[in-house]
């Protein structure tokens, strides 16, 4: 603009308009400058510039403001000593040499304690291009930090609590495949592995008894969104073997995707000891029926047998001798079943003294013996010469012991084994008869034990009860393992 040819008017005038514009520049300038402090002010970030010798041109800071060269010293020493560490300058120093901006986390220690920043470093550069130094901008994320390993311990506890759960814990997704599975769960389904399960479908664990009832509760957690109650179903282990659980759940995200959460719990146990309870509820029974019948029976029927006696020594009787001697048989069979009666209604053994089991099994072992040959089945003893004594009635271990055998013996068939064993296994003194026989039915070997339930043609049904009883009154438990090979019926005594 040419000032000269101006008048002193124009002059004025023109002075005036720059004067305005300037202070409109520094009124828009001033304003920029108000809203960047505004928003850094509202960040936990640092900002600076260095030149290639790292010295600071100017730094900002949400407690100071901008800080130039001159008041850097006294007012940004604190910042500079924090975010002049080793690793930040080796970092600030690649990107003076590259040209290329670098992004990094780095720890340091300040104020007596561990700070976090995320520190964004870039290139300046003059206008021919040639870099002068570094603008930086580094954020604390300390708060963010802090908040990520609360997280982080939070999701450790609640894996550990999820694994170390005796519920089995486990997620599938809407599509019915599993994605996760605790440690219970493998255990449960008999697995060696996680691998082995996941990505398969879950209802292919689940018998066919339960899998609609499955189906069902879980199309209402998808369609409702909302948990199902505890309901009973039945798995099947890789083994074949079911197992009765209780179950629920509910749907969650879980990665991000709609998926299903399930917990169960084996009852098995559970039902054992319900039906456990029972059946000693049905001996109780039995026992007090015994005792209030067992005299009134065996009276007349001992009335009944003396009088066949009389009668079948008359001369005009001999000829039915033979019917004399059945009914005479009757009568015994019919009072050995109550005496067996007796025997479970027992509330105790009064003549418990320390005997040695082996020393039992030696006494009865010609007698046992005998029976074998006359079975054609070959007898073995593996008894433990170091099993401690235990307090016994002799009488009642010695009927335990012959309905146990006896059993063996009639489960097989000649030429086959029987084992009588004795051991010390975690503090038990182990009684165990082990035939080859053709083993138990699965179907009924819930109801062996059961008073009057046999499969055998002439059986009482009561010999396996007998055995439980006295072996109650012992303190001890029955085991059975049964396999088509044979079956094993241990008995286990306290030694205390």
């Amino acid at each position: 603009m040419d000032y000269e040819s101006m008048t002193k008017e124009q002059l004025k005038e023109q002075l005036k308009k720059e004067v305005m514009k300037r202070k409109q520049a520094e009124q828009a300038l001033k304003e920029s400058e108000d809203r960047f402090n505004f928003i850094l002010k509202k960040l936990p970030i640092v900002v600076f510039a260095q030149d290639k010798n790292l010295h600071y041109k100017w730094l900002y800071n949400p407690d100071s403001g901008l800080l130039y060269k001159g008041i850097l010293d006294k007012f940004g020493a604190e910042i500079i000593s924090l975010l002049n560490s080793t690793s930040l300058n080796k970092l600030k120093h690649q990107v003076l040499n590259s040209g290329n901006g670098q992004r990094q986390e780095i720890e340091v220690e300040g104020k007596g304690k561990t700070l976090y920043f995320d520190i964004n470093i870039e290139p300046l550069a003059d206008n021919d291009g040639n870099i002068i130094g570094i603008t930086v901008m580094a954020m604390d994320i300390s708060a963010y930090k802090k908040l990520e390993q609360t997280v982080r311990e939070a999701e450790e506890c609640y894996r550990h609590l999820v694994e170390l759960s005796p519920d089995v814990i486990a997620v599938h997704s809407q599509q019915g495949e599993l994605i996760f599975i605790n440690k219970a769960g493998v255990e449960l389904l008999g697995l060696k592995s996680k691998d082995e399960i996941i990505g398969k479908r879950v209802i292919d664990y689940v018998h066919p008894a339960t899998r609609e009832i499955t189906r069902n509760k879980i199309q209402f957690m998808l369609n409702n969104q909302m948990p199902v109650p505890l309901f009973c179903q039945k798995l099947v282990r890789v083994d074949g073997a079911i197992i009765d659980v209780e179950a629920t759940g509910t749907p969650l995200i879980f990665k991000g995707k709609k998926a299903i959460q399930v917990i169960m719990r084996d009852v098995g146990e559970r039902k054992r000891f319900e039906e456990e309870m029972a059946r000693l509820e049905r001996f109780n029974i039995i026992g007090q029926m015994a005792a209030g019948l067992a005299h009134e029976i065996r009276n007349p029927m001992t009335t009944v047998r003396g009088f066949l006696q009389i009668l079948m020594e008359k001369k005009e009787c001999h000829p039915y001798k033979e019917y004399y001697d059945l009914m005479i048989e009757e009568l015994d069979r019919a009072n050995d079943i109550i005496t067996r009666f007796l025997s479970i209604s027992k509330s105790k053994s009064n003549c418990k003294v320390a005997k040695n089991l082996n020393e039992i099994i030696k006494t009865l072992y010609p007698m046992i013996q005998a029976e074998a040959l006359k079975s054609e089945v070959t007898l073995k003893l593996e008894l433990d010469d170091h099993i401690p004594d235990l307090q016994l009635d002799e009488n009642e271990i010695r009927q335990l012991l012959l309905n146990l055998i006896r059993n063996g013996f009639e489960a097989m068939s000649p030429g086959k084994s029987l084992t009588i064993k004795t051991c010390f296994n975690d503090e038990d003194v182990v009684l165990s008869v082990q035939d080859e026989g053709s083993g138990i039915d699965s179907q009924i070997l819930s109801k062996i034990g059961t008073p009057f339930f046999t499969t055998k043609d002439n059986g009482t049904g009561l010999g396996l009860a007998v055995i439980r009883s006295i072996a109650a009154r012992h303190n001890a438990v029955d085991i059975i393992e049964t396999r088509p090979e044979g079956t094993i019926i241990s008995i286990r005594f306290k030694t205390d």
